[in-house]
């Protein structure tokens, strides 16, 4: 639900230009996102429920024009956005620089989760529980694009970071909650996983 309760989103779009500045730094690293829109009523219920302070992730990327566009998951499926068209809609957003020891392999996954959404292979996880068969199941179709899985890759925002960095950063720093009887990960776990370069 995207109903807002009362008044406009807090956050400037204008400083879309200070997180693309920051981002510039050091363009080869994996940078993730998150976000809340605090008056929301999904936000709401879901810290009704986790007590999360986020309640949205995915990762940033540099466009081929060279603007920051965000890859995320809602309920659609796999999202390709622009950055700023979501900052218009949020009161806080947050820029993780991620401690990934193996680019090039957290970048296949992603890629693999692009590529299985272009087969329209890619659907919203709406029972938010952690599947860490997918972590697999990303490595082999990265490893060969051409094959076509059966099954459909079923994420949510927090799972596509978890299941695109697992293994890759350091030990710990993921750690899935139990939550209604259910492993899961939140935003609030991607916002601790790494370093924020940029938070308001």
């Amino acid at each position: 639900m995207t109903f807002r309760v009362w008044g406009y989103p807090k956050f400037a779009p204008s400083d879309y230009f200070k997180i693309k500045n920051i981002f510039m730094k050091d363009t080869k690293s994996i940078y993730a996102f998150v976000s809340v829109d605090q008056e929301s009523m999904s936000w709401k219920l879901n810290h009704l429920v986790s007590r999360c302070k986020w309640s949205h992730a995915g990762f940033v990327e540099l466009g081929s024009d060279g603007e920051l566009r965000i890859s995320h998951m809602m309920g659609p499926g796999l999202c390709d956005w622009y950055l700023v068209d979501l900052l218009r809609e949020v009161d806080h957003f947050a820029l993780i620089k991620l401690p990934v020891d193996n680019i090039s392999k957290v970048r296949s996954r992603i890629n693999a989760v692009k590529l299985a959404a272009s087969e329209s292979m890619v659907e919203y996880d709406f029972s938010l529980s952690l599947d860490k068969h997918t972590v697999e199941a990303l490595d082999a179709l990265a490893s060969q694009p051409l094959i076509k899985s059966k099954d459909k890759l079923k994420l949510y925002c927090a799972e596509y970071v978890y299941v695109g960095t697992i293994g890759h950063v350091p030990e710990g720093r993921f750690n899935p909650s139990v939550v209604l009887d259910h492993e899961a990960v939140e935003p609030d776990d991607v916002y601790r996983c790494g370093d924020v370069v940029y938070e308001n």
